[in-house]
Parts: C-alpha cells; structure tokens; sequence
C-alpha cells in the first residue's frame, strides 16, 4: 500500500501560541463578558467531569456539561459560551512564523484539543495563514497524550519527524513508535523577556514577545533575535521614558530627529497618538550648514523638544545660537564629555540637554546602535520647502546600500511595524511604569546590541563614516 511521507506538526504551543501564555487566561477574559459568578472554575469543573467519564468530547460537549452542573440553559447559554470562548481564542492566538514557515503542502496537523475539527481547520487558515495546506487536521482528546492515533497515522504515512513543544505527547511518545521528532519552545519566553516580567512590565514582556513569534524566521540568527528582543525593547522602553519626560518638564511637542529616530517616532505615536510630534530632518549637515534653519525654527513651540538616539547635543547648539532660541534636547546615548569643549557643554545646558546614557570612556562609540535605527532610505542632503503649503521637498544621499544592509533594515522596519500593530491591537498602555524601572534595562538593552557590532556588518556605514562629514560637503562644493 501507498504511503504518502510527512512531517506531522502539533498546533497549540507549536504553530500558534496565545497572548496571555497560559490557556486557563481565556477563561478570565471571557468571565467579565459572561456575567456568570464563577464562571473559571465551573468552565474548568466541567471539562474535569467529562476527563473522569473517560470518553472523547469537544467543546460543545464542554459547554452541555457546564449547563447541566451549574443550571444554566442549556439551548441558550451553551451555545453562547461556546461562540464566545472559540472568539476570545481566536483574539489571542498569535502565529508562530519560525514553524509555519516550515509547514509543507500535505503536512499532518496533529493535535489533542477539544476544539471542533472545524474551528482547528479555521485556525489553521485564518491565524496560520495555511490556506495552501487544506488537507483535515487529525483531532481528537487524548490521541497524542496516549499515544493510541500514532499507530493508526503510521498505518497510511511515513512521519520523517513530529514537531511539538509537549515533552510527553509530542516527544516521548512519538519516538516509542519510531518517529524522530523536533521539540519546539518558541512559545516560552525568552531571557530578556523574562527579565522584563521580573521587573514587573508583563505587558512590555508580552508585547515584544508577540511581535517575535509573528517577525522571527526559521533558522534566525543572533541578528534577527537582537532585534525582536532588545533593539524594540530599547525602542519601546525609551517611548515609555519620553512619555514620563513630557509629563515632568511640561513638554507638549516632540520633534524626532531623523534619521535615527524613525522608528522611535512610529513606536511613541503608537503609546500617544494624541500627543502633538513629528519627525524632523534635524541631521548634522543641515544643522550645521544652516540651509534649513527657517524651515526648522517654523516648526519649534515654547513647550517643544528635540528627541535623538544618539548626539553629542553640538549640532542643535549651533542651531540654536544661529536662531537665538532654546530647544531641549532629550537623546538616549552622548558621548563623554571630555570630547567636548567647556563652551560646548555650558551651551547644551543652557538650552536644555538630556542625556539618559553617557559614554563610560573616550573609546566608547554607539555605532552599532546608529546602524541598527536606519529607517531604510538614504540621509537626507538638502531640503526645499514650499512656503505656500509647508510641503518639503528632500534631496536625499546616494542610496548605495549592499543587499544585505537592504534586508536588514527592511526587518528592522517589519519588527517596528508590527510592535506598533500589536500596541494597537491589544490596547496596551503600559501604566504604572517609573523612570527608575526603566532605566537599568535601558542599559542592559544597549549592552546587548553594542555587543552584537551590526555596524561591522554594514560596510556603507562604516565606510561613510570613516570620514568627517564635512569633507562630504567639502566633496561636493568642489564638484559643483
């Protein structure tokens, strides 16, 4: 006889996981939305009962049981619990695009939840995005965890490999009939995710870890988990500090500086989106030659600021003493302050100058942090601007990138999207977070990425800033 070889594949906890980890969370999410006084434990009484009878059920079986103990209508209250909990499911479930990816045209789906056939074929094309694969998932209670549908899949397939995250139903029992299988974990939570729940930011926790398990490939490298861990926790931790800053220093207008602060400005629109902010082409060359000062000092309020991740503050200074105004400027990392001079350091602070981090030595440089942030176009040279509408037109630097730098910032440009997807999606506000949780895993964030080098990797970068910016300028002045 004919047998077809396969992979077979769990689903909950391998293809998708949910928002809130635990599966007994959807029971408090749907108790409010009941109005049924101790709707949890009567919903996980009722699944115990039909455990201890010993015969196969499913989720309207579940929801039968639960009338008859609890006395509620069974022709009107099962099936409303039952819509309810298969939609709550359906909210938090998340997809697992390092699995999915590997799921191939033919694949066995195997899994012992107590959902309908149906609603897994449903998961599987609505959150998996399986719609090539509509071959019938193999469901049923118990037949992985006792090991008694694995003879009869073998009887029709050869299984290459299982993949599952349970030790026990999808690694154990499996190899008792011979089946290599893959232990999946991407659905627990990572070392920095976990310090992140250690420090009591659950939601900032979950949030990266969501955006991770929809963003991160098959066969990721540190590079790409760098970036789903500590690069849009950097991004998202600092977002929650400008937040804080705003409120104790009155500031009401943030003015992101791009390039760098791109991303920052997509993810702080995302926590504020009533709060007045823009992202402005405040680089080093147009700061310092003074072509866009009229354009730029339009844009600035009594109550703005100037938000970078990376400056010196020596720049805006100037700036500022051309435009004889006071802009504060807020930026993540500066350099020691010994490669400054005394008037350079008096004039930042005379106009407000924040630092959160301070280069520990002379040596100490943040390149591989600038290399990360690029938005994924090119520095902007020169900007006109339209004094009839304020429309800005850019002239922008040669976009001479390799390959590689392309996709980099494409994935990092992909990750920022889907953070602010998922702040948008689940509602997160992230209350209740100090400045002083924030900062030492500010610092513990930077650590990571400065240790990871990306800028080695990015030979544009590197190369452009090899030299001063202003023999650039001087370049094309002599071209001219």
């Amino acid at each position: 006889m004919f047998r077809k070889t396969v992979d077979s594949w769990d689903l909950f906890d391998t293809l998708v996981g949910r928002f809130h980890i635990l599966p007994d969370s959807i029971f408090e999410l749907m108790a409010p939305k009941t109005g049924l006084q101790g709707f949890k434990n009567a919903r996980l009484q009722a699944q115990r009962d039909l455990d201890a009878i010993g015969k196969p059920y499913d989720l309207r079986e579940i929801y039968r049981q639960f009338c008859r103990t609890t006395g509620a209508d069974a022709r009107t209250t099962a099936p409303a619990l039952f819509a309810l909990e298969v939609a709550t499911e359906l909210d938090q479930l998340i997809p697992v695009q390092a699995q999915i990816s590997q799921v191939a045209r033919g694949d066995l789906i195997v899994s012992d939840m107590y959902m309908p056939e149906d609603i897994i074929t449903d998961i599987l094309q609505r959150i998996c995005g399986l719609r090539h694969n509509r071959f019938p998932p193999v469901v049923g209670n118990w037949g992985k965890s006792t090991g008694t549908v694995w003879p009869l899949i073998l009887q029709h397939y050869i299984v290459r490999r299982h993949h599952g995250d349970n030790r026990h139903a999808d690694i154990a029992l499996p190899q008792r009939f011979h089946i290599h299988t893959q232990h999946v974990t991407d659905t627990g939570v990572t070392p920095w995710e976990n310090t992140l729940l250690q420090a009591n930011l659950k939601d900032v926790a979950l949030a990266l870890r969501e955006v991770r398990l929809r963003c991160t490939p098959a066969r990721a490298v540190a590079f790409e988990h760098a970036v789903t861990g500590e690069l849009l926790g950097l991004l998202l931790l600092y977002a929650l500090f400008l937040r804080l800053h705003a409120q104790e220093h009155d500031i009401r207008h943030y003015l992101f500086a791009a390039r760098e602060g791109v991303h920052l400005s997509a993810v702080f629109r995302a926590l504020m989106p009533g709060f007045d902010s823009e992202t402005i082409d405040f680089n080093r060359r147009l700061l310092t030659s003074g072509q866009a000062d009229s354009g730029f000092r339009s844009r600035i309020t009594p109550h703005s600021a100037v938000v970078d991740v990376v400056s010196t503050g020596r720049s805006v200074g100037q700036f500022c003493a051309r435009a004889d105004i006071a802009v504060p400027l807020v930026t993540l990392f500066t350099t020691h302050k010994t490669l400054l001079s005394a008037q350079e350091i008096e004039a930042r602070e005379r106009y407000g100058f924040h630092a959160i981090m301070e280069a520990s030595t002379t040596a100490q440089r943040f390149d591989a942090i600038e290399a990360l942030m690029d938005p994924g176009y090119p520095s902007v040279h020169g900007i006109a601007i339209d004094a009839g509408s304020r429309a800005v037109v850019r002239v922008m630097t040669p976009d001479d990138q390799t390959a590689q730098e392309r996709e980099c910032a494409r994935f990092v440009g992909d990750t920022v999207a889907e953070l602010v997807e998922v702040i948008h999606r689940r509602s997160l506000r992230f209350d209740g977070i100090s400045k002083e949780q924030i900062k030492p895993l500010l610092q513990q964030a930077a650590d990571t990425l400065l240790h990871l080098q990306h800028h080695i990797h990015s030979p544009s970068y590197l190369a452009k800033n090899s030299f001063p910016q202003r023999a650039y300028d001087a370049g094309q002045k002599t071209t001219a």
